[in-house]
């Protein structure tokens, strides 16, 4: 949707399946709701836009399911101070929203509005070189279904996913990160092993100082963006077993141009 002046884009992605990461449309404003209403109501999104689209499992509250994400980036040749995402169509009481926020060229360091986000991790290469962390939150009445993240950075890269089934009192079991994993510019990037445990759900994200287009083997697209000379990319898979998960191996498409850096990280949240 046609954004206000000065709010970076909104590229909805879809719900369990997996995607190629579109980059929608990267200046415009994240599209906010139109029946004015912005509070979280099960299915209140009426104009039918795709800033948060459905195809998540909604069957069943006792199964993990993603419901949906939205994101968007600004770089540094495009007007705009913020960027605005919206938590996915069907968000209700009780589900969780994940939050990630990658920037090249500076920090972000404020917690973003509209609720008690807890940080779950983040990774600074040499200063704010490239950022990559995650917040989540435990959605209630009164939280928002639209948050405005301020720009705070040469670019910027936002996520927001909603997942249902999980723990809501502790649903992170382990974290881990890792800052360049592995050498050269051709997207290669590996996230650590963590604890995971049996019908859980286990997340790998990615920070680029270079362009590029990345996929994990085995797992399904939250989010890919590419924006500038920058990228960020995350993945989910289900977990079926106790114990560690391993490591989670990203590829690029193609060999881009830049400083070959990057940061890789891993969430186990537990059902």
């Amino acid at each position: 949707t046609g954004g206000t002046g000065g709010t970076g884009g909104t590229g909805g992605t879809g719900g369990t399946g997996g995607n190629d990461g579109n980059d929608g449309n990267d200046g415009n404003d994240g599209g906010s709701n139109e029946n004015g209403n912005d509070d979280i109501m099960e299915g209140d999104d009426e104009d039918g836009d795709d800033d948060a689209m459905d195809g998540g499992d909604q069957s069943s509250d006792d199964k993990i399911s993603v419901l949906g994400t939205t994101d968007g980036a600004i770089s540094k040749n495009e007007s705009g101070n913020s960027i605005k995402v919206k938590s996915a169509q069907g968000t209700k009481k009780g589900d969780l929203l994940v939050l990630f926020i990658g920037t090249s060229g500076g920090e972000h360091d404020r917690k973003p509005p509209g609720g008690d986000w807890v940080e779950v991790i983040n990774k600074d290469r040499s200063s704010g070189d490239i950022t990559l962390k995650m917040l989540y939150l435990v959605v209630t009445e009164n939280t928002p279904n639209e948050f405005e993240i301020k720009k705070e950075a040469r670019n910027y890269f936002v996520s927001l996913s909603t997942i249902r089934g999980l723990d809501t009192n502790n649903p992170i079991l382990d974290q881990s990160g890792k800052i360049d994993t592995k050498e050269g510019k051709n997207g290669e990037a590996e996230s650590p092993s963590v604890e995971i445990t049996k019908g859980g759900l286990l997340i790998a994200a990615f920070m680029y100082d270079d362009p590029h287009e990345a996929s994990v083997k085995g797992m399904q697209t939250l989010s890919a963006k590419k924006n500038g000379d920058d990228a960020m990319a995350i993945f989910y898979e289900m977990t079926d077993k106790n114990g560690e998960s391993g490591s989670r191996e990203a590829i690029g498409k193609r060999r881009e141009s830049g400083g070959g850096n990057e940061i890789g990280i891993s969430v186990s949240l537990s059902p």
